[in-house]
């Protein structure tokens, strides 16, 4: 029984248990870390593919160049020269998509190190807040030790911190960014974009106010470099369905081609822009108040039914005489705009009628100067030979014209135009066609002044205030009361005189 252990129980009963073989003991014990290692490869694989699944799709909160040209005197200046990072007035030369998506994809961090590496092809990047300070013009980091923020027995409370950024309420927790204070307003944006990329510029959480109200703070010590840095170890450990932007695209493009990384993509400009002048003006109107008259229905207060319907009564009430009142301004509004509409149109018949007359100066009408104008009656001239073409005009839908008899003293052309249809014209008609202004000679005969040998048709050009004759006038057709003493039976001939 050498091989055998003994041993006796509490009764005196003997009994006896083979000895382990070591070399056995020594075979499960590779298979047990076998087994943990395969299973700690299998969840790390699970979790890179769900972090690869997760980038996708993700936008890019690039970094933003502080355009110290246009910002004037602003404080913000002397905030990023006390700081030490003047690299914030470089221009952002911009980033590429794929190199960042691929870094973060890759990305693996040694926090007792300080480190993130990512494997990219043969070369592996490597980050740390010394390579983010020399990233940053040799941005000078402060002593081990000496910092006082972010630390955990921080002395400032949020009362503290909101008193400082605003004197407005917060909504829902949030800051607005137009309410802040103009020292903080031009802060959140540099610190938004270029040190604490999360969560939304418009409504930084009270998270993103301490870092706003520390950044713009001269009593504090703070590591910007390792701050950078924590943020990317934080965005590649959120948990949760998170779907925040990539932070920093500009500098890991950088960095990455600095170490050997190159690809042909081509570099991608930051949107939006640098922080300039124009742009805090653009800020300003979110600090604006709410323009009166809005609708919406507030939340009753009352507790019982009865009391709530007469609350949403009185507020249904006020509601309607609001609508009301708009109602009637775009009332006015309209009436106004026919009056102008109808003054447009009597002044442009009268230069298309005047024109080349020197000397001559419209002046409004009374009809002009009323409050409203009603429409101008339009005048049908339909019938022909045989009535059909005024009939057919109607069935499709064709606008009437306004046809206006002008007297022959009142008909004028620039440079002798069309001087010799002048010395025969009967009768002239002004007509508005498909938006143009027409001037339409109806020439008599030769041996008759009785009857239309021919028909010339003039549109007036409006830059140049001059008259054009037209070769064709396509599909129109101008049917014409007959008039005294001009005998219309050739109409139809006449039209196809200039017709298609």
């Amino acid at each position: 029984m050498g091989d055998a252990i003994k041993s006796v129980d509490s009764s005196g009963k003997t009994s006896y248990m083979k000895r382990p073989d070591p070399v056995e003991q020594a075979a499960r014990a590779e298979r047990d870390d076998e087994e943990n290692r395969k299973r700690k490869r299998e969840k790390k694989d699970a979790e890179q593919r769900k972090w690869e699944k997760e980038l996708k799709g993700r936008k890019y909160t690039c970094e933003r160049q502080v355009d110290r040209s246009k910002m004037g005197t602003h404080a913000i200046i002397d905030i990023i020269n006390q700081w030490g990072l003047q690299f914030f007035f470089k221009p952002i030369k911009g980033y590429k998509p794929k190199l960042v998506l691929d870094f973060y994809t890759n990305m693996e961090i040694d926090e007792s190190e300080e480190k993130i590496q990512s494997k990219m092809g043969k070369k592996t990047v490597l980050i740390t807040p010394s390579i983010i300070a020399k990233y940053l013009d040799n941005y000078k980091r402060p002593g081990h030790g000496s910092t006082t923020y972010p630390a955990t027995a921080w002395s400032k409370t949020e009362e503290e911190i909101q008193k400082a950024l605003t004197d407005k309420p917060l909504k829902t927790d949030r800051f607005v960014h137009g309410k802040l204070f103009e020292k903080y307003r031009v802060a959140n944006k540099v610190v938004h974009y270029n040190l604490f990329p999360h969560g939304s510029e418009k409504r930084p959480r009270k998270e993103d106010g301490e870092v706003i109200f520390v950044f713009g703070s001269s009593e504090e010590v703070v590591d910007w470099a390792k701050f950078i840095w924590n943020q990317m170890v934080k965005f590649r450990q959120r948990s949760g369905p998170s779907k925040a932007n990539i932070p920093f695209p500009a500098m890991v493009t950088c960095i990455c081609e600095s170490q050997g990384v190159m690809t042909p993509e081509r570099l991608l400009p930051g949107t939006p822009g640098p922080i300039t002048g124009g742009s805090l003006e653009k800020s300003k109107s979110l600090s604006q108040p709410p323009p009166s008259e809005t609708f919406g229905l507030p939340k009753s207060t009352a507790k019982t039914s009865s009391g709530r319907i007469e609350e949403y009564t009185r507020i249904m009430a006020a509601q309607l005489q609001s609508v009301q009142t708009k109602q009637k301004k775009l009332e006015t509004q309209m009436r106004r705009t026919r009056r102008d509409v109808s003054a447009i149109k009597r002044g442009m018949l009268w230069i298309a009628a005047r024109c080349g007359r020197e000397g001559d100066v419209y002046v409004p009408t009374e009809a002009d100067m009323r409050e409203s104008t009603p429409e101008e009656p339009e005048i049908e001239h339909g019938v022909g030979t045989s009535g059909v073409g005024a009939s057919s005009s109607r069935k499709k839908g064709k606008e009437h014209r306004k046809l206006i008899i002008i007297p022959e003293s009142q008909v004028y052309a620039k440079a002798g135009l069309f001087q010799a249809s002048l010395q025969c014209v009967s009768r002239k008609y002004l007509v508005e066609s498909n938006g143009e202004i027409l001037l339409v000679f109806l020439i008599v005969s030769r041996k008759s002044i009785h009857s239309v040998d021919n028909v010339e048709v003039h549109r007036l050009q409006f830059n140049t205030l001059s008259w054009v004759k037209m070769e064709r006038i396509g599909d129109r057709t101008f049917n014409f009361l007959s008039t005294p003493g001009v005998d219309m039976r050739n109409s139809v001939d006449l039209k196809m005189n200039i017709g298609d």
